[in-house]
């Protein structure tokens, strides 16, 4: 709490940062924003434990997932509860809660393996309002808003030059549409560590330059969108709601939809109908919101909209 107070104090005394001090970002220090808004991308290091890292391999290397050759992609969501687990971590979901809103739903999830001689690269790719504008960055009235957002937990060390993932920093923001050749000096390689989490926006220009290390490449890459559109279609997702642990779990597995309506909208794994008021971030939230407080809001509301009705009808008459 001290630390958090100490981030907020300093953020009261510079000014110009005053317009980013919401509710919302108290979930992130104001120089992880930054960063994030001045590269597209940022790193949280030693995200993962160690034990944590241990446990993932072990899963995958047991499991003997099938590695796509062309790209290095494998299936990994229902070979274990704990990667459901990963997908809703609480301080992962605390950082996408600024960077996508508190209406936001898990959209896919895919791993990558390679190894020296494996062939799989990708070209730079990517950028500001591409895919039918659902890569996208903006600031509007203090808050951050992206489209696809995509979260890479690394399972191996990338040291400098052994390929992988590659971006052009601050290119969520440029005003041309072009891409640079991939071995151009403005192509960055990030740096990672077994365990470090690096969570970029789909507007920045990206890609994926041929392992070369002695060692494999192995990373988790979890995808979420703002709450009202899928990448993926939804219904080779919708199966993953039976595998769901908890109702958070399933709320990030909801279908795309605009939010914030009464209207039951989707049936969960037990056969019970959701709406939007039950979604269990609010009550995993710290912030001040939960379904109590949602609740009585919309009774307020429907009772002053009942009684303006009445009055129109009296004066009416």
């Amino acid at each position: 709490m001290n630390a958090l107070m100490e981030d907020i104090r300093a953020t009261e005394i510079n000014e110009d940062c005053k317009h980013v001090l919401n509710k919302e970002t108290l979930n992130m220090k104001i120089d992880e924003i930054y960063e994030f808004d001045l590269n597209g991308y940022i790193v949280y290091r030693n995200f993962l434990s160690q034990s944590d890292v241990q446990k993932i391999n072990n899963i995958l290397d047991d499991a003997k997932v099938k590695i796509e050759p062309k790209m290095g992609k494998f299936s990994f969501l229902p070979l274990s509860p704990y990667f459901f687990d990963l997908m809703a971590h609480p301080k992962t979901l605390e950082i996408l809660r600024v960077m996508l809103g508190d209406w936001f739903r898990f959209d896919h999830a895919i791993g990558l393996e390679m190894d020296k001689t494996s062939k799989a690269c990708q070209p730079i790719h990517a950028g500001l309002l591409k895919e039918q504008r659902s890569f996208f960055y903006q600031w509007i009235h203090g808050q951050m808003r992206n489209g696809l957002v995509k979260v890479i937990y690394a399972l191996n060390d990338v040291n400098p030059g052994d390929g992988g993932f590659v971006c052009i920093p601050g290119s969520h923001k440029t005003n041309l549409d072009y891409y640079p050749k991939i071995n151009s000096h403005l192509v960055v390689q990030p740096t990672l560590k077994a365990g470090d989490m690096l969570i970029f926006t789909e507007a920045l220009v990206h890609g994926s330059k041929k392992w070369t290390a002695e060692n494999r490449r192995r990373a988790l890459i979890y995808s979420y969108a703002p709450g009202y559109f899928a990448w993926k279609n939804y219904d080779s997702m919708k199966d993953y709601l039976k595998l769901a642990s908890d109702q958070l779990q399933k709320d990030l597995l909801r279908p795309p939809y605009v939010g914030g309506f009464d209207e039951f909208v989707f049936e969960n794994a037990e056969g019970h109908l959701s709406t939007d008021a039950n979604w269990a971030w609010y009550n995993h939230s710290r912030l001040p919101h939960s379904f109590d407080s949602l609740l009585i809001a919309k009774i307020k509301n429907r009772i002053i909209t009942n009684v303006i009705k009445k009055i129109i009808k009296l004066i009416s008459n």
